[in-house]
């Protein structure tokens, strides 16, 4: 098995097949969440204009092209930083985590520390839900904290949605089993199955970038076996 990364196991949650696509082509394109990540870490480092040196990172990295300012503009524009979050003392932001004997890294967010000084992840979300947080977001927590498991116990985190919402999560040993069951079947993608083509889902079809590829390319058998 090799190593496979968080993002990896938000993608394939999102849809089977676009994780195989996007572990072949490897795109990298920006999207309103990645904006409001600029924003965010620029605000917590206490910078005093931090929506303008978010704006200079972000271009730094992606050319500033009409079709990223307007990017960048929209998201700057639904960006909403709740005071909710200073009660979290911030021990670090983007914080690379490996764990060799689970296959599994990732680039963590947030560490923070609570009133009770518990260490615990913390990662961010677009829109939250109206009650607790997506499902993508508990699996993508849950994990951070099989990442964190050996530093210091950890079974709990939060997810801060930018349009400013403060969740704290607990998870499971489901969560977690969900998690593992993830790098597995990650890996079988990377040695070249295929999955099957998702059903009833058309409307999320029509804004994936791998949608003529993915139209082309039929599942492989053993993809029935996933």
């Amino acid at each position: 098995m090799t190593f496979v990364r968080v993002s990896d196991i938000s993608s394939l949650l999102f849809c089977q097949r676009y994780c195989y696509f996007n572990l072949l082509y490897g795109e990298v394109v920006p999207a309103e969440i990645s904006v409001m990540r600029e924003l965010y870490f620029s605000r917590r480092a206490g910078i005093e204009n931090y929506a303008e040196w978010a704006r200079k990172k972000f271009f730094t990295l992606y050319d500033e092209s009409e079709e990223f300012v307007e990017l960048f503009e929209k998201a700057e524009r639904e960006f909403v930083y709740s005071e909710e979050v200073e009660r979290l003392e911030s021990l670090g932001t983007e914080i690379d985590l490996k764990r060799e004997d689970v296959k599994l890294k990732g680039k963590l967010d947030e560490l923070v520390r609570d009133s009770e000084k518990k260490k615990k992840p913390l990662v961010l979300g677009y829109k939250a839900p109206e009650e607790g947080v997506w499902y993508r977001d508990r699996i993508k927590l849950a994990s951070f904290c099989v990442l964190l498991e050996k530093t210091f116990g950890c079974n709990e985190g939060y997810v801060y949605y930018c349009s400013g919402k403060l969740r704290e999560v607990k998870i499971s040993r489901k969560d977690k089993y969900t998690v593992l069951k993830a790098v597995e079947r990650v890996n079988k993608l990377k040695k070249g199955f295929i999955p099957e083509k998702p059903e009833g889902r058309e409307n999320r079809c029509k804004k994936c970038r791998y949608r003529n590829v993915c139209e082309e390319k039929s599942e492989t058998f053993a993809s029935k076996f996933l």
